[in-house]
């Protein structure tokens, strides 16, 4: 069997492991399509918003 091995941030609370389906232009982006194939939870603490990231919403 084969064990898969991701990189994790460290002090990150949990994560998600995906496999890309599929790739789609969309203007100067790129939208990918993946599928959830494993994630995991690694402490307990408050998420991160977007407001403490320092984003705000424009529209």
């Amino acid at each position: 069997m084969q064990q898969n091995i991701y990189p994790v941030l460290h002090d990150a609370l949990s994560w998600v492991a995906c496999a890309v389906r599929n790739t789609v232009p969309a203007g100067d982006s790129t939208l990918v399509i993946a599928e959830v194939i494993e994630a995991g939870i690694q402490a307990e603490g408050n998420s991160l918003t977007m407001n403490e990231a320092g984003f705000r919403h424009a529209g």
